[in-house]
């Protein structure tokens, strides 16, 4: 049986120069502000570096010296947001937040503002997926690793709702950010 680290690697190819790679006094940081990360998004970030998927999707990084793209810096800013809305009950937001005990930790961005967020309930290996809808208050929630959501996604065996009817593409691909 294969992997969903190797079917990704099949169907997103990495770059040959990834940037941005996190080196290991980056995870330490992570470690110490977070308490960890999967393992999986781990790979994936030090196979992949900063970038986006099929034009659309970004994962954070903690190497990552673009803002929009650093983990750290994108954690404060999509929490605050949230805590924005929830404070104005302008929306109902259905999870904690972190460091709240099951709270939303954010690992993703798509190009029209959705959010990826990890629902940190049990070991980081354990968490769930969560994707907000950045115009709606719709949220999907999923069971799966970083690489089996990608590689789901990517071959259309999952479908969100909340991501547009062009993504994937028919042949998607991992651009590296500019520096």
């Amino acid at each position: 049986m294969t992997s969903s680290r190797e079917e990704l690697l099949r169907i997103l190819l990495p770059p040959q120069s990834p940037v941005d790679v996190p080196s290991n006094d980056d995870w330490r940081l992570v470690e110490q502000k977070f308490g960890g990360v999967p393992a999986d998004f781990r790979w994936f970030v030090d196979c992949y570096g900063s970038g986006r998927i099929d034009n659309f999707l970004f994962t954070f990084n903690p190497a990552s010296r673009n803002p929009h793209l650093n983990l750290f810096t994108q954690v404060d800013l999509q929490l605050d947001a949230l805590r924005e809305l929830r404070s104005g009950r302008t929306e109902v937001v259905p999870y904690s937040l972190f460091p709240e005990p099951h709270g939303l930790l954010p690992f993703a961005l798509t190009d029209n503002g959705d959010v990826l967020y990890w629902i940190t309930e049990g070991s980081p290996n354990q968490w769930r997926v969560a994707i907000n809808d950045s115009r709606e208050p719709e949220w999907e929630e999923y069971s799966w690793t970083l690489s089996e959501l990608l590689v789901r996604l990517l071959t259309k065996k999952a479908r969100s709702s909340i991501f547009p009817k062009d993504f994937p593409s028919e042949r998607p691909s991992f651009e590296p950010s500019l520096r």
